[in-house]
């Protein structure tokens, strides 16, 4: 997550991961997204649709 830079990038806070029947709480940034992971995350709604449009 380090090298996505999402806090900074797009002022939204990873606040946990789901991977498979996991959760990782609190995520440090070193923490990899793996392909089918399910990020929780904390935003303004603004910018969370403003980020959804780009994906």
């Amino acid at each position: 997550m380090l090298e996505l830079d999402i806090r900074d990038r797009y002022d939204i806070n990873i606040v946990a991961i789901k991977r498979g029947n996991n959760v990782i709480v609190s995520p440090l940034a070193s923490e990899m997204i793996r392909k089918g992971d399910i990020l929780l995350s904390s935003a303004r709604m603004k910018i969370l649709t403003a980020l959804k449009r780009k994906l």
